[in-house]
């Protein structure tokens, strides 16, 4: 719609010729914020680091954690409290704590890191310990069951003499994925377990 673009051309640069015959908009050095630029690289990174760490963990979007920056760099700093709004509405940030060094941070945090410094979230934040445990050994306990259906399945020679190739090679599929996800979920249950201990210990 040409129209609406005249419109907005004439309000936003107001000038009198038609933007149909008017140059192509040249760089201007005093409009190029190369700090702020830099801050807001900083402030995404930042973000994508910890919408990883949710969704590794498996962190619903509505659940708030709380985030600790650890950077000896006061310019990042400042423009982390400056940016607190976008933490609080693109990482589900619910409040912000800056510091230099890491001293005091719970051992149980999780960490990332990012170009300017240091990310750490209270994992009790993000999960509820006893309870991501319970579930984990559930579905430990279940993929188990399933990784010994499908392998006596494919160890079984009236099947394997039988059941047409397709079949047996979704089965080996099956096989495959599930031995995936049971080391995953076991990785990650030993991780938690470790963070309970930490978590002991330090009370």
């Amino acid at each position: 719609m040409p129209f609406v673009t005249e419109s907005l051309y004439g309000h936003l640069v107001h000038e009198d010729e038609s933007i149909m015959i008017s140059s192509w908009p040249m760089p201007q050095d005093a409009l190029i914020f190369p700090q702020e630029e830099q801050a807001m690289i900083s402030l995404m990174d930042a973000i994508r680091e910890i919408r990883n760490v949710r969704s590794g963990l498996g962190v619903p979007p509505s659940r708030k954690a709380g985030l600790i920056l650890v950077s000896k760099d006061p310019a990042v700093r400042r423009h982390f409290t400056d940016g607190q709004a976008f933490l609080q509405r693109l990482a589900a940030v619910s409040t912000l704590e800056t510091r230099e060094d890491k001293a005091g941070i719970p051992l149980t945090a999780v960490t990332a890191l990012f170009s300017g410094g240091e990310l750490y979230l209270p994992l009790e934040d993000l999960i509820d310990l006893d309870k991501e445990i319970e579930r984990l050994l559930k579905e430990k306990a279940n993929l188990e069951d399933e990784l010994d259906r499908v392998s006596a399945k494919l160890q079984n020679q009236a099947f394997m003499d039988k059941a047409p190739e397709k079949v047996i090679q979704a089965e080996r599929d099956k096989l495959s994925r599930y031995s995936e996800m049971h080391k995953n979920a076991s990785e990650r249950l030993v991780l938690l377990q470790e963070s309970g201990q930490a978590a002991e210990s330090a009370t």
